[in-house]
């Protein structure tokens, strides 16, 4: 293990991968080995994003380490930072997604993250069900309201709820 913390250190003085450093040298050095031991240490989501600094993008440890990492979000803030991590298109990606809607809790986070959606997104149906869910003043509504196709249920709930507000 002694031989892995000097290759840590020269790699941090020299800014050379440690991967680059155990190749040029032959040395045996699992890295990955190395952050599965952290990543079972941590306690975090800033542990888990320096740690998450250290893999290679779409790595088998990238990918534990974003499990964990979702594991561990407890607010809309924390769901975004990881979801702009994320390869589009993947599970983790959709998972987080999910994660962020769960989280939504108030009409301003319904915006937000409908506002970061991509048109069409699959997501953005669930989410205008969750915010209708949300809203408590006819303003709240009406804005609501004209995001929502014509003819849905969604809108017809709402229409419900502005009238209900009115009274």
């Amino acid at each position: 293990m002694e031989t892995s913390v000097n290759v840590q250190n020269i790699a941090r003085e020299t800014g050379i991968p440690v991967e680059e450093i155990t190749d040029a040298l032959w040395m045996p050095f699992s890295r990955e080995t190395e952050l599965q031991g952290k990543l079972k240490q941590i306690s975090t989501p800033e542990e888990l994003r320096e740690l998450r600094e250290c893999t290679r993008s779409g790595s088998e440890i990238e990918n534990q380490i974003f499990i964990r990492w979702l594991e561990l979000i407890s607010t809309p803030k924390q769901a975004r930072e990881l979801y702009i991590l994320t390869s589009p298109g993947s599970e983790i990606e959709k998972r987080v997604l999910l994660k962020w809607l769960e989280l939504v809790s108030t009409p301003e986070e319904a915006i937000k993250l409908y506002n970061f959606l991509a048109s069409g997104s699959e997501i953005k149906e669930w989410l205008l069900l969750k915010w209708s869910e949300l809203v408590s003043t006819i303003e709240e509504a009406i804005e609501l309201y004209k995001l929502t196709p014509s003819g849905s249920e969604i809108r017809k709930q709402l229409i419900r709820t502005i009238v209900f507000l009115m009274k």
